[in-house]
């Protein structure tokens, strides 16, 4: 199981649309959970593409016309049929935590940092848009994933974070823009 984390959009809804494709589709992530304002970003992008035309709706089927002259007055384009098939993907992996949710993985329990921080969770995950990187803080595991604002920001590259389990390791990959791999895992084991 992977679990991408995305944070601090700042609105920019083209890079993160990008990003998500890239962790569903490239890395196979199981869920991606957008944090801080990454939410309402990510929520913003799947209704998005939500409301693309259909192209394989049948013009017999009863809801056809309705439809037809809906997407018309919004200014809805059509979708090919693997875009519809993509946006399913993504409806069904991006999901943010719910009210004291953790995600098992490995053992280890992640769960939101901040303000709602679970007290029981191994590592927390926090939306800080200058950093990127594994914190630890007394036997507190803190993730901030970085910052999806602009490709690059204040000498910063837009980055997400993909944890999973490898060599019985709880570990975190830093992820560009692009979709490119930043390097090694770094742990996410408490520093004993």
């Amino acid at each position: 199981m992977r679990v991408g984390f995305v944070s601090n959009t700042f609105g920019n809804t083209r890079l993160l649309a990008e990003v998500l494709i890239a962790l569903v589709e490239r890395y196979d992530v199981t869920r991606v959970v957008p944090i801080d304002d990454a939410i309402d970003a990510a929520a913003v992008v799947l209704g998005e593409r939500a409301r693309s035309f259909p192209a394989d709706l049948h013009w017999s089927e009863g809801g056809f016309p309705d439809f037809v002259l809906d997407s018309v007055l919004r200014g809805v384009a059509e979708a090919a049929p693997h875009e519809a098939a993509r946006t399913a993907l993504l409806r069904d992996r991006v999901k943010p935590f719910g009210p004291g949710e953790t995600i098992s993985l490995g053992g280890r329990r992640l769960g939101l940092g901040g303000a709602q921080s679970d007290p029981t969770a191994d590592v927390l995950v926090r939306s800080l848009p200058e950093v990127r990187g594994i914190e630890h803080v007394g036997a507190a595991v803190f993730l901030c994933p970085g910052h999806l604002r602009d490709d690059l920001w204040h000498g910063m590259a837009a980055t997400c974070a993909i944890v999973t389990v490898e060599d019985e390791r709880l570990v975190a990959r830093f992820i560009d823009s692009a979709g490119n791999d930043l390097g090694e895992a770094v742990s996410l084991d408490p520093v004993r």
